[in-house]
């Protein structure tokens, strides 16, 4: 039997346990789209998956039918702004993300601590510290640094260069 939103909710909301779960299968097929659209890395596809489940859960909770917005709609933006909270998180760790120029972070698996950004960034000083910040974090092109840092497109070139050498013998040294 098929059951439009607007029944499960109301059986929801009188604690019918049977419509939570038709609602909830209802829905896996959104979060999945939505984690496709946002192209998550298999590696992480579970938690955001659960994310995606929590957000449900949520929605459930706060939802107002007399809103003029159609659960669909309410439970689809919640889900779109959790991910993107959970993203904007993990860009301040490098678990698994692939940042601009393939430079990779990693999980430290002795200590299972993450690199943050702000540890890469210690390593580097003046210029280097201002090119790291622009090019790895905030994904400036090299061109676009030289207009900022108003220099030599050399310098720049240079100090990516050194940058991810640095990285890499980090890496290696682990």
């Amino acid at each position: 039997m098929e059951y439009n939103d607007n029944e499960l909710l109301y059986l929801i909301y009188e604690e019918n346990e049977v419509a939570v779960s038709i609602l909830f299968k209802k829905y896996i097929s959104l979060i999945k789209n939505r984690l496709q659209r946002f192209n998550i890395k298999p590696e992480n596809y579970e938690d955001f998956f659960q994310e995606g489940l929590m957000a449900l859960h949520e929605a459930l909770n706060i939802y107002n039918p007399f809103m003029n917005k159609s659960f669909n709609k309410f439970f689809d933006l919640i889900l779109q702004r959790r991910i993107m909270n959970v993203l904007r998180r993990e860009k301040k760790y490098f678990y698994g993300v692939k940042l601009v120029d393939n430079i990779t972070y990693y999980v430290q698996e002795d200590y299972n601590t993450y690199y943050s950004i702000e540890y890469y960034s210690s390593l580097f000083e003046g210029f280097n510290k201002k090119v790291f910040q622009l090019r790895f974090v905030e994904g400036y092109k090299p061109r676009q640094i030289q207009k900022i840092l108003k220099c030599d497109i050399k310098k720049v070139y240079n100090a990516i260069y050194y940058i991810r050498k640095k990285v890499r013998e980090l890496q290696n040294n682990d």
